[in-house]
C-alpha cells in the first residue's frame, strides 16, 4: 500500500507534496522531534479580504498520532482548518498526512507576525510562523506571497 509520503521529495526533515487537484506545490509540516517551523507568508492583502495559505501535517511514524493545537492567534483574524473541518484535534493514520489551511481575515491595518503552536502526540510541539501585511489599497503587486522551506524545491 503506498502512502502520501511515498511521493514526496524529502529533505532536511520537511518535505513537499504535489497537490494532486491543481498541481501546486503545497508544504509539508512532518510531525516530528526538533523539526524547524513551517514559514508561510500571506504577503500583502487587503483589510477585510480573505487569505488561505495550505499545508499538509505529515505523521512518519508506523502509529497513528494525534495531533492539536495549542495556540493560535485569532485576535489577529487567523483560523486554521485541520482536515475537513475547523477542529481542535485530528488523528493522522501511521505514514499518512492530513491536510491544514489557515485563513487570514485581517480586520485593520497591520503588520502580522505571529505562530501557531500544534501540539504531536509523543513529539511535542511544533510550529507554523505566519507572515503578511494588510491595508486599504494594499499594492498586492509590489508584495511577495512568500513560502519558506527548509529545502531547495526542484520544479517537476
Amino acid at each position: 500500500m503506498q502512502s502520501d509520503l511515498d511521493d514526496c521529495n524529502k529533505e532536511n526533515n520537511t518535505m513537499v507534496v504535489k497537490n494532486w487537484s491543481s498541481n501546486l506545490v503545497v508544504p509539508v509540516l512532518v510531525c516530528e522531534k526538533f523539526q524547524e517551523p513551517l514559514w508561510l507568508g500571506f504577503g500583502c492583502i487587503e483589510v477585510d479580504a480573505i487569505s488561505r495559505r495550505p499545508f499538509r501535517l505529515a505523521n512518519p511514524l508506523n502509529v497513528p498520532a494525534e495531533v492539536s493545537i495549542i495556540s493560535i492567534p485569532i485576535n489577529m483574524g487567523l483560523v486554521l482548518k485541520i482536515g475537513d473541518a475547523e477542529v481542535q484535534k485530528a488523528l493522522i493514520a501511521p505514514y499518512g498526512t492530513i491536510n491544514c489551511e489557515v485563513f487570514w481575515k485581517p480586520r485593520s491595518h497591520i503588520s502580522m507576525r505571529e505562530a501557531i503552536s500544534i501540539h504531536c502526540e509523543g513529539v511535542g510541539k511544533i510550529y507554523v510562523n505566519l507572515h503578511g501585511v494588510a491595508g486599504r489599497g494594499c499594492e498586492v503587486t509590489k508584495c511577495v506571497n512568500s513560502v519558506r522551506f527548509n529545502l531547495r524545491l526542484h520544479a517537476e
